[in-house]
């Protein structure tokens, strides 16, 4: 399947919230097996969905997900001495 064709689905419901919500379920388990394929393609692909609704602006959980992988960045570059004589 192709965008396109999703976008006619998509434009052929419009208005219809049964269907709507039955096709938002079926996109939405897709999702969720890609996310039990590759995680971080998914967390990719939402941080985008996420930017398109509020923009590029961070929400609680992309926030301290962002702080949690600089620290693992901190830690690992700590720990190959990369930051010796850096005050961290």
């Amino acid at each position: 399947m192709t965008m396109h064709k999703l976008r006619e689905y998509m434009t052929a419901i419009e208005g219809d919230a049964v269907k709507e919500e039955e096709v938002y379920e079926k996109l939405w388990w897709g999702l969720s097996k890609l996310k039990m394929h590759d995680e971080d393609d998914f967390n990719k692909m939402m941080m985008k969905v996420h930017c398109v609704v509020y923009g590029p602006h961070f929400d609680e959980h992309a926030a301290k997900k962002a702080v949690e992988k600089c620290k693992m960045w901190m830690v690992l570059l700590v720990s190959i001495g990369a930051l010796n004589n850096a005050q961290v």
